[in-house]
Formats: structure tokens, C-alpha cells, sequence
């Protein structure tokens, strides 16, 4: 005879299913969230990362995945990320507001900035 197993509260399948709905329930509100304050590649980020990490933490065919997500998320989320997000505003004119005037931009090239010193 097969010996069974017993399971502890914590083990039972409707538990896990219900801790996976609730933290998927979370991240849809973050990323609603996100979304709606103007963070498109935060919440995609957020989006990609969650869906992929739950499931591979929810499948049991993915057991061996595992070990290899948290590798990949760092890297993804580390590296990847701020390079995509630093090609995507370099092609952009987000920073223009921060920039100075033409006229206040030749006046600092100048050396003459501040009335009444002399530049070196």
C-alpha cells in the first residue's frame, strides 16, 4: 500500500490558490495604479515581471524555473530596464523643460553670467 501523505493547514491547495489570487489582485491595482499616474514602462515592467514570477511559482512544471527566475528578473529589471528607459527619453524631449534659453545658454558660454564679474 501507498503510504499518504499528511498535509499540514498551510499545504492545501486552496490556500495557495487563494495567497496566488490575492497577490494577483494586488499587482493588477498597482499597475492600474501605475498606469494611471503616467508610468507606462513601470507598470509594463511590473506587469511582466509579476505574471511571469507567479507563474512560475504557481506551476509545477516550472519547478526548475525557479532557480532561474530571480536571475533573470534582476538582470531584467537592473539592467535591461534603465537602458531601455534611457534610449526611450534620449529619443524624447522630456528633459527640454529643464534646459536653459538660448540667450541665458550663450550669456554662461560667454563667462559673462553674473553682472559684474569678470570671467577668467
Amino acid at each position: 500500500m501507498d503510504a499518504v501523505k499528511k498535509r499540514h493547514w498551510w499545504q492545501s491547495p486552496q490556500l495557495t490558490w487563494s495567497v496566488i489570487g490575492l497577490l494577483c489582485l494586488l499587482v493588477g491595482y498597482l499597475v492600474v495604479l501605475m498606469y494611471a499616474q503616467g508610468e507606462y514602462l513601470f507598470a509594463i515592467m511590473t506587469l511582466i515581471l509579476s505574471s511571469v514570477g507567479l507563474y512560475i511559482f504557481a506551476n509545477r512544471k516550472a519547478y526548475a524555473w525557479r532557480y532561474v527566475y530571480p536571475g533573470l528578473a534582476g538582470m531584467g529589471l537592473f539592467v535591461l530596464f534603465p537602458l531601455i528607459c534611457t534610449i526611450a527619453i534620449a529619443f524624447t524631449n522630456y528633459s527640454s523643460t529643464n534646459q536653459l534659453t538660448f540667450e541665458r545658454a550663450q550669456a554662461g558660454a560667454d563667462g559673462s553670467f553674473l553682472p559684474g564679474r569678470q570671467s577668467l
